[in-house]
């Protein structure tokens, strides 16, 4: 069977700072939604209790209760469910974006690039190279956060087919003009489409800028966040919009051609 686009994207945009609060906050907004069935929903980068590093090892000990409870709000609304939590393998800690259905966690993109100044080279391992998302849902891929600097991440998965760029986030208000330019930016330069959600809410004097986004292959804004509150927003995907900008004129290399414009030939021969 040929993959498809989810017929639905959205985010739900919340503050992360209340433990044990997560799931209800996300039940609650797919309970405003009403999303239809096959729907992709975006959650903000480590949705379950924010920025909280003193605890980590047992935060990671809770993950795969949480992502139990996740697999059955997906199973209840026949959705997709795309947001980060923190996983522990081999003794290293990462930020793992987490792709879940009723079926339970179908993808995983683990941050690649680790921001210093919140402390995450000291609490984090960063994630291998950005290999494809899903095998089972080829046409999405991830970012974390800071991964959101670094285009040739983008570009790597939309070489390997991706048109739809789920990005997690928890993106300060101080900085949320560059946010907002770059998750444009990154679905214009690859004719993608990008569900980018951005949490809201203070925690460590930092405030949080919201302004979550679902941007078309061509730059149109389908649906955003308001401001610093608490929302849901989505829109319905058309794809024959990203075959038609596509048709146009394209910008999204293949493999072997990244390998050797970007890359460079002998560069991360194993995901390429």
């Amino acid at each position: 069977m040929k993959p498809t686009l989810p017929p639905f994207a959205a985010f739900l945009q919340f503050d992360t700072n209340s433990a044990n609060q997560g799931l209800e906050k996300i039940r609650q907004g797919l309970s405003r939604l009403s999303p239809p069935p096959g729907a992709l929903i975006a959650l903000p980068e480590l949705w379950a209790r924010g920025i909280a590093t003193a605890d980590l090892r047992e935060q990671c000990g809770q993950t795969p209760e949480l992502i139990v409870a996740l697999q059955k709000v997906a199973r209840d609304y026949q959705c997709l469910l795309a947001g980060s939590l923190p996983e522990e393998e081999d003794g290293q800690v990462f930020n793992s974006l987490l792709l879940v259905d009723g079926d339970g966690v179908v993808g995983r993109h683990r941050k690649q690039h680790l921001f210093a100044p919140m402390g995450e080279t000291i609490h984090f391992q960063a994630g291998p190279g950005p290999v494809p998302f899903s095998p089972s849902y080829p046409l999405l891929g991830g970012l974390v956060c800071f991964d959101l600097r670094f285009p040739e991440l983008a570009r790597t998965q939309a070489a390997w087919g991706t048109q739809l760029l789920v990005i997690s986030a928890q993106w300060p208000q101080a900085r949320i003009e560059h946010w907002r330019t770059l998750v444009t930016a990154r679905a214009i330069e690859n004719q993608l489409f990008v569900l980018a959600c951005n949490r809201v809410g203070l925690q460590s004097c930092i405030e949080f800028g919201g302004h979550s986004l679902l941007v078309a292959p061509d730059g149109t804004i389908l649906a955003q966040g308001d401001g610093r509150e608490e929302c849901c927003e989505g829109a319905h995907l058309d794809s024959g919009l990203l075959a038609e900008i596509r048709g146009r004129f394209s910008t999204v290399v293949s493999r072997q051609e990244l390998r050797k414009t970007v890359l460079g030939a002998d560069d991360h021969p194993e995901e390429l």
